[in-house]
């Protein structure tokens, strides 16, 4: 299926002959930046100053103009607030895509959520998780925004510089709205092969193969399911394969209820 990782992966590769070379020069060096970081332990977060440089080196060398994509002109203000207009017939006929989108945004902000909370050594609510993600939503409806959840990339990049409490995302915030209101003129020559080579240096330290073997270990079927789920997503797309690792979730946990373990005690 076209846009799964599969195919996207074996496009990539098949037209790696076309690749621009200032472009991928630029994404490579911020991903050696990064990695020089992340062995040198450093507690700087790196990804700042690798992408301020790749900036300056685009707007000094004007390498827009030989084909280096940036992101260009950023809009600026505050987001206005308004009402949105959906009426019972558009309701009805978004309620379906609305459903994939809590679905797969929830399952997302969890998987990522309980990763971190594994290394931090502390406790996920899904229940408040939920609730928060729905006002997130509501707030993110009045300003004609994107459906809110947490992401992988995000989330990645946000711990490895160094973020560990929710004081983090107010920061975030409030440098967000600082920049929206006098700096998006900054961000006209940010190329985004930077920005590319810093979600890909940060998501790959969420891959965790020892985990995968621990299920195997502990719970074979567990690990069967992770193994299928995985390859589903790889082939089929994410959508695909979080149905498939729901239903087979679902299936092993009927067959383990049906064969309780049982345990007959006599008197010897």
């Amino acid at each position: 299926a076209s846009g799964t990782p599969a195919a996207v992966a074996w496009e990539a590769a098949r037209r790696a002959g076309e690749a621009h070379g200032l472009t991928l020069a630029i994404g490579l060096a911020v991903l050696l930046a990064l990695w020089l970081a992340r062995r040198l332990r450093s507690r700087f977060p790196a990804a700042l100053p690798a992408v301020a440089a790749a900036t300056l080196l685009v707007w000094a060398l004007a390498l827009d103009r030989l084909g280096v994509r940036t992101v260009g002109a950023v809009p600026g203000g505050f987001p206005v607030l308004s009402w949105p207009g959906v009426s019972l017939t558009a309701a009805a006929g978004l309620a379906p895509a609305a459903a994939g989108i809590v679905l797969l945004g929830f399952m997302e902000s969890i998987a990522v959520a309980q990763w971190i909370a594994a290394r931090e050594k502390y406790r996920v609510e899904p229940n408040r998780e939920l609730i928060g993600l729905g006002l997130a939503n509501l707030a993110a409806g009045l300003v004609s925004g994107y459906p809110v959840t947490g992401g992988f990339s995000r989330t990645a990049v946000n711990y490895q510089a160094g973020a560990r409490t929710p004081l983090a995302s107010v920061v975030t915030a409030g440098l967000v709205l600082l920049l929206l209101l006098a700096l998006t003129p900054l961000f006209a020559c940010l190329p985004t092969a930077a920005l590319s080579a810093v979600i890909v240096s940060a998501v790959a330290g969420l891959v965790d193969l020892r985990e995968a073997a621990r299920l195997f270990r502990i719970k074979r079927g567990d690990g069967w399911i992770f193994l299928a789920t995985f390859l589903t997503t790889l082939g089929l797309g994410v959508s695909r394969g979080l149905v498939a690792g729901i239903l087979l979730s679902l299936l092993l946990f009927v067959a383990r209820s049906s064969r309780p373990r049982t345990v007959v005690l006599g008197r010897l």
